[in-house]
């Protein structure tokens, strides 16, 4: 039987445009219905790489970047950063080991930005994308969603982790889709 996966990605990056650069990419495979966490990914990406392959730098992005935490900003002299296509195909072996045969369901905060940019990524490196351009989902659809039912997990829900880690904002991020899937559903039943 060929079920589907559900993956929450969250990527840092040093612009605001699908063609941005990027810094990081964080990802948790999770399922919606109970909120239980699966494996996980995360790569820090050598700036310079993600702007060889036509990544864009916006100063406005690289001034927020300054105000950041330190803990947020580590990530620009991180050891285990590597080249954007050796990040790219770590992540796309991660997700084709950890899926299997299953369809995955890729979630990121808006059609423009977390899954386009990773989208871009993927073409101007030459290496195919992972998932169907059809299982692109809205994490901003669901907190809207959320709202419209009178719930808020995105603001009440207690934070874990580094702002502006990509992996803990990825994690975060798939606690609060959980909490409004769960009520939807729960509308139905």
């Amino acid at each position: 039987m060929n079920t589907a996966k559900h993956l929450m990605v969250d990527i840092e990056a040093a612009g605001k445009t699908t063609s941005a650069a990027l810094v990081s990419i964080g990802a948790v495979f999770f399922d919606p219905a109970t909120g239980a966490m699966d494996e996980s990914f995360y790569a820090p990406v050598i700036l310079s790489s993600s702007q060889y392959y036509d990544g864009d730098i916006d100063a406005s992005t690289v001034e927020w970047w300054m105000q950041q935490s330190d803990a947020a900003r580590a990530v620009f002299s991180d050891e285990n950063r590597c080249s954007l296509k050796t990040v790219l195909e770590q992540f796309s072996n991660f997700i084709k080991v950890s899926a299997g045969e299953s369809d995955v369901y890729v979630w990121g905060n808006g059609p423009a930005y977390d899954n386009a940019i990773l989208s871009h990524a993927f073409r101007k490196t030459w290496i195919r994308q992972p998932w169907s351009f059809s299982k692109d989902t809205c994490v901003r659809t669901m907190v809207m969603l959320g709202r419209q039912m009178g719930i808020d997990p995105k603001n009440e829900l207690p934070r874990e982790g580094e702002h502006h880690n990509a992996l803990d904002d990825a994690i975060h991020q798939a606690r609060y889709v959980s909490i409004i899937w769960q009520k939807l559903f729960a509308v139905q039943q």
